[in-house]
């Protein structure tokens, strides 16, 4: 048996539009929770280190030495740090430096992006590469071993972080009363009755004497039956006292 919904319409209504109310306040935190970034934002920039080493360029985490020239990918806005021997400690002896070459590894000719020079055998140098750089190349050396030490920057467009889709929202149904609520017709007031028209007696006008217009004394009011008996019962008792007066006297 389905339930049902106790009270006046009004209440039902009023109940209904509560859990309307709740429901669509739920929905709107529910779509706010979920939606994603409008635009794709910019991966968080990072840094690649290149290890410097007595005639290479090499990646700390992998085999030292390695072969030239070597490879380094990157995205736009990241930047590249050269240490000297392990976290910069140096190399010994030998001084070296990390020279960009505008045109190829033989002349390495400028204008130049980078230059660590003078050569040195410790620390770190660093340079970071813009948006304006996606897509380009960058040769560079060693200019205290130009043909042995050589590296490359091939640097990519910089990674975007896919938006999350805004997901479309459930229309939210209508609460509707279940049955059209009608004004209350209000019922027809009887008029009360008048007090004096009870029983479907009607109210007469009282009866004035007519007044003679010629002479003579106007005629007396009328005797009811009532009256007459009243009078005749007098005058019974008076006729009955006066009878018993004589009788008493005749006998004395």
């Amino acid at each position: 048996m389905a339930n049902q919904m106790g009270g006046s319409p009004l209440v039902q209504l009023g109940s209904a539009a509560s859990i309307v109310a709740a429901a669509s306040v739920f929905a709107f935190v529910a779509v706010s929770d979920l939606s994603g970034p409008a635009h794709g934002e910019a991966a968080t920039a990072a840094t690649v280190t290149v290890r410097v080493g007595n005639n290479w360029f090499c990646d700390p985490a992998g085999p030292q030495p390695c072969g030239q020239p070597f490879d380094t990918a990157v995205s736009a806005g990241n930047t590249v740090v050269w240490k000297w021997g392990p976290g910069g400690s140096g190399t010994g002896i030998i001084p070296h430096t990390t020279t960009h070459c505008a045109d190829d590894f033989d002349t390495c000719s400028g204008p130049r992006e980078w230059d660590s020079s003078p050569a040195t055998t410790m620390g770190a140098f660093s340079h970071t590469f813009g948006p304006e750089d996606a897509g380009e190349v960058f040769l560079y050396r060693c200019q205290t071993h130009p043909i042995t030490m050589r590296g490359r920057i091939i640097v990519q467009a910089a990674e975007t972080l896919t938006p999350t889709p805004t997901p479309t929202p459930t229309p939210t149904p209508t609460a509707t009363a279940q049955g059209a609520l009608t004004p209350s017709t209000a019922p027809a007031v009887t008029p009360t009755p008048n007090l004096l028209s009870i029983a479907g007696a009607t109210q007469q006008p009282m009866a004035v004497a007519s007044v003679p217009t010629a002479g003579g004394p106007p005629p007396g009011p009328s005797v009811s039956g009532a009256t007459w008996v009243v009078m005749g019962a007098g005058a019974a008792l008076m006729l009955g006292a006066a009878a018993a007066l004589l009788l008493r006297r005749s006998r004395a």
